[in-house]
């Protein structure tokens, strides 16, 4: 068997092969081609003189390689530069002996146009004929380059997730930590590793661990759970949790991966359309009050159909201002002099508005506007502004010496018809007296005009005084 002669000296070192029998011939002949790593021989003619099962499908369907030509063979699977350099080192071993180790290398394949990654390394041997050959071990490495790749990948977007990517055993102790662990939860990597998961838990959520290794043990995925974990500062965060079991190379659970996502903004936004939801239902309550008092008061004052609705009308435009500058500040409130200066702009050039900045809550902005378009109203019907020498001065303070403080809020005529006090009271009158919840009222009916005086406690109506 002159194969297996051949292996026993080029590849197994044997010096007296004829003292093998044939059964060692034949168990060295299994070796070699059973071996995982791909094995060719190049002899001193430089002609292939033999090829292992695992290398044979690397050279390609180029029909018989015993005996081939070994630069031919190669020329037609690699690109010229490398056939050249493989030919070159060969030559280089066959006639110096001297060994070579490729670094992993990445070559394009001629015949088949792919791209494929090997290690090899070439030897010089003497075979049974006394001739110098070169024997090539290489291993196709193209798996563990793309699997690599693939890790690598993997820990690149690891590394640079927002969201916390740990892992913990089925004890539930922390092996891994990345960088937007630490960004959630304050813990660098060393202060984590090692520790009980139980560490990011705030003291009402231990017991959730328990239920979660178990449920990794079974071999569930917990997908977008969304509880509370504690920071190393002992503030709470909301997040989105999802926890896969991780298993070794044989498939057993071995541990659990979680990823944790912040979702405090998504919480919040959450708190706040609750909220939102909440005080729209509470301001239609109030505003659906508020429009039924004045259409019941208006509409039963006695007047006329027609100038009832009228009334009616201009009150709920009032209003609607007045829910028009809440609206401009998020319904937080609006500013005193705003809500004077909007309710007055069909007298521009007749009013003065001056005082502090008043930065009046949303009841009491709704209870200045229908106060000041009250009014107005009354100016223009019988007033300053029903003639065109008429003005009003708009004055308010805040009054500290008074125990609560007290803002006080002044409305003066002048230079309009000789004032008369009215013979009964209407409902614009008791508008005026009960719109600002808790205020004492005034009327003086100057022959000089109507000076109109409000008082009332800061903290019923400010927000925020500067």
């Amino acid at each position: 068997m002159l194969f297996s002669h051949n292996l026993i000296h080029t590849l197994a070192g044997f010096n007296q092969a004829d003292q093998l029998g044939g059964a060692s011939y034949d168990l060295l002949d299994a070796v070699f081609d059973a071996s995982p790593v791909g094995i060719y021989v190049v002899d001193t003619e430089f002609r292939i003189r033999l090829v292992n099962r695992v290398a044979r499908p690397v050279f390609g369907n180029i029909g018989e390689l015993i005996g081939r030509d070994f630069a031919e063979v190669i020329h037609i699977l690699w690109p010229e530069e490398y056939a050249a350099e493989i030919a070159r080192r060969f030559r280089h071993t066959l006639e110096t002996g001297e060994p070579y180790v490729t670094p992993r290398r990445a070559e394009w394949r001629r015949d088949s146009g792919m791209l494929e990654y090997y290690e090899w390394s070439i030897h010089r041997i003497v075979v049974l004929d006394g001739q110098n050959s070169v024997v090539c071990y290489f291993i196709d490495i193209g798996e563990r380059v793309r699997a690599e790749a693939s890790l690598a990948h993997l820990a690149a977007i690891v590394t640079s997730s927002d969201d916390a990517i740990i892992s913990k055993d089925l004890q539930g102790i922390l092996q891994t930590w990345n960088a937007g662990a630490q960004r959630i939860f304050g813990y660098t990597a060393d202060e984590s590793i090692g520790k009980p998961a139980t560490l990011l838990m705030p003291p009402d959520r231990v017991n959730e661990e328990p239920e979660i290794l178990e449920r990794i043990r079974r071999g569930e995925v917990i997908d977008h759970y969304d509880t509370v974990r504690q920071r190393k500062d002992g503030s709470l965060v909301d997040i989105s949790l999802t926890v896969s079991p991780l298993r070794d190379g044989t498939g057993r659970i071995i541990g659990a991966t979680k990823i944790a996502r912040d979702i405090s903004e998504r919480k919040q936004a959450e708190r706040d359309k609750a909220l939102l939801s909440r005080e729209l239902q509470h301001r239609t309550r109030n505003m659906l009050g508020i429009i039924q008092s004045i259409a019941r008061r208006t509409l039963t004052s006695g007047t006329s159909v027609e100038q009832a609705k009228n009334v009616f009308l201009a009150r709920l435009t009032a209003l609607g201002h007045a829910n028009e500058l809440l609206a401009h500040g998020d319904w937080h409130g609006a500013a005193l002099k705003d809500v004077v200066e909007r309710a007055l702009e069909p007298f521009a050039m007749r009013f003065s508005a001056e005082g502090r900045r008043i930065l009046l809550n949303s009841k009491a902005t709704q209870g200045f506007t229908l106060v000041i378009h009250e009014l107005s109203t009354n100016a223009h019907k019988h007033g300053a502004f029903s003639v065109p020498s008429g003005t009003v001065a708009i004055r308010w303070t805040l009054d500290d010496t008074s125990k609560p403080a007290r803002l006080m809020f002044r409305w003066e005529e002048a230079g309009g018809p000789q004032v008369v006090p009215p013979k009964q009271t209407n409902f614009g009158t008791q508008l005026l007296k009960a719109a600002i919840g808790g205020a004492e009222v005034h009327f003086d009916f100057a022959a000089q005009g109507l000076i109109y005086t409000l008082a009332v406690p800061i903290s019923t109506v400010v927000d925020e005084v500067a």
